[in-house]
């Protein structure tokens, strides 16, 4: 089981993937990211090592795409980075600022020890609130 408040889960081959945002809920405006979760099905145990082989892309509300991308380059704002310290393994993040409110899609592609996956989530985790909503007045 992969222990995620608010994720999507996805099962891949032996892999089990946990897909939500770095913030919970999101409001549009706000610094916010992916945070990918990724464990072996059998042991429960983190796949480490996998973010040279991830494709992440953000689709808006509009179908406008974004691709994030393991880069050595830290100023690199595209970057798909393992998350530091060991009681993370297996994470994964992006960051990013998501302007409008609506019903994002995040897919998410590629290879893991000879496993192909491409998959695509947009449940309630990727439904970017309006801020002034929420705002007290």
């Amino acid at each position: 089981m992969v222990p995620a408040l608010a994720h999507e889960r996805v099962e891949v081959g032996p892999f089990v993937f946990a897909v939500g945002q770095l913030n919970e809920p999101s409001m549009a405006g706000e610094i916010n990211g992916l945070d990918l979760i990724i464990r072996r099905k059998a042991d429960n145990s983190p796949v480490v090592g996998a973010e040279k082989n991830i494709t992440v892309e953000i689709i808006g509300p509009s179908g406008q795409r974004r691709v994030y991308k393991w880069s050595e380059d830290a100023k690199d704002i595209y970057r798909l980075r393992p998350q530091p310290g060991a009681d993370r393994a297996g994470r994964y993040q992006t960051k990013w600022i998501l302007a409008v409110p609506g019903q994002y899609q995040v897919r998410i592609f590629g290879e893991i020890e000879g496993t192909a996956f491409d998959f695509t989530v947009g449940g309630s985790t990727f439904n970017i609130r309006d801020k002034s909503l929420f705002e007290v007045r």
